[in-house]
């Protein structure tokens, strides 16, 4: 009896020693695997994922060194050196998933507007199956709460081929920290903040207060001598200038809310800079209109209302040049005509 207990007992643990080898070292390598497979036969790109770490006992996964490339191209669309998500396993059971971290390490994303409404990755957004008008959304009471979030050394590259000339926008060094966000109602609101520079101008957001339910942010914005030139192939054809230089600097409080049944209110309050600023008509160097300095004060301003009100603008110098023909034209007042090319407004339609 005591020699088949002691077999049984072998067999057991050798059985658990073979359970554990699958999950630890065997399991990893099928995920990695049929990961590569089905993105790559789903997407139609290459897809590169170099390692898996997966705990099942822990709730932990780990990918290493991910790469999805363009569509037809080798070129990256998407890379990262490390994602990591930890997983409270008992929540699953639960109605609150808690993911214990969110860790990304290094992400790179490369895309492109190719033209007005087109981007490189329509392929992927056609992959997603549109709504069922017919269906009413699913409604499910599970919340999700994620207790840590971390992305450092991230990189944006964006390029702009609907204007011309051509744009590109780089977000480089981006950093995110996130503490205690949850979908969860009644909880106490989270923390999130987000540092970067586009193109070299330093932006920040820092919310103290992230109440996902209620869709409430109260959040600092803060951007640092944006180079307004940057903005010029943005302008519409038939605004007849341009921005030739100019700094701009944002200092903004903003603040979010969702009553009850009722629509997204905001409400943004602050200062808005421009040093340098000046003002060309297309087509000509020479300046018409220079400000060193000009700085508004915002007391109240809500965007999505059409409502502002203004504590202060204060101006430091300014530069205005008009000139009057010897037909008594002055050009200022042409700046208010279509410019050429510009399509002439619909029959009985008054012009701005």
């Amino acid at each position: 009896m005591a020699r088949f207990r002691r077999r049984t007992l072998i067999i057991a643990a050798a059985a658990l020693g073979v359970f554990v080898v699958v999950v630890v070292v065997v399991l990893p390598l099928i995920v990695r695997r049929v990961a590569v497979d089905q993105l790559s036969q789903l997407t139609g790109r290459a897809v590169a994922l170099a390692d898996v770490d997966l705990n099942l006992f822990t709730g932990r996964v780990v990918l290493h060194r991910f790469r999805l490339a363009q569509h037809g191209s080798d070129a990256p669309a998407l890379e990262l050196d490390r994602l990591e998500v930890r997983v409270a396993p008992t929540s699953l059971v639960t109605g609150n998933i808690r993911v214990s971290e969110l860790v990304l390490v290094t992400p790179r994303l490369h895309i492109a507007r190719l033209g007005p409404g087109q981007f490189d990755f329509d392929d992927l957004l056609a992959l997603v199956p549109p709504p069922d008008p017919a269906k009413p959304p699913a409604k499910s009471t599970r919340t999700v709460t994620l207790e840590r979030l971390s992305l450092t050394r991230g990189l944006v590259v964006a390029r702009d081929e609907a204007v011309t000339p051509a744009s590109t926008w780089t977000v480089d060094d981006l950093s995110i920290e996130g503490t205690g966000i949850s979908t969860r109602p009644g909880v106490r609101p989270g923390r999130l903040v987000v540092r970067t520079s586009i193109n070299g101008s330093a932006l920040a957001f820092e919310a103290d207060a992230v109440d996902v339910p209620r869709s409430a942010i109260d959040a600092r914005v803060t951007l640092g001598a944006f180079d307004l030139v940057q903005a010029a192939p943005y302008v519409p054809p038939t605004v007849a200038v341009l921005p030739a230089g100019g700094r701009l600097t944002l200092e903004l409080q903003l603040k979010t809310a969702r009553s009850a049944e009722g629509p997204l209110r905001v409400v943004v309050g602050g200062t808005v800079g421009l040093a340098e600023l000046a003002v060309a008509r297309r087509g000509v160097d020479e300046p018409l209109l220079r400000v060193p300095r000009l700085i508004v004060a915002i007391r109240e301003a809500t965007p999505l209302e059409g409502a502002v009100a203004l504590a202060a603008v204060d101006v430091d110098g300014l530069d205005l040049r008009a000139v009057r023909d010897r037909e008594g034209q002055i050009d200022l007042l042409t700046l208010a005509r279509p410019p050429d090319g510009a399509p002439a407004p619909a029959s009985g339609t008054p012009p701005a």
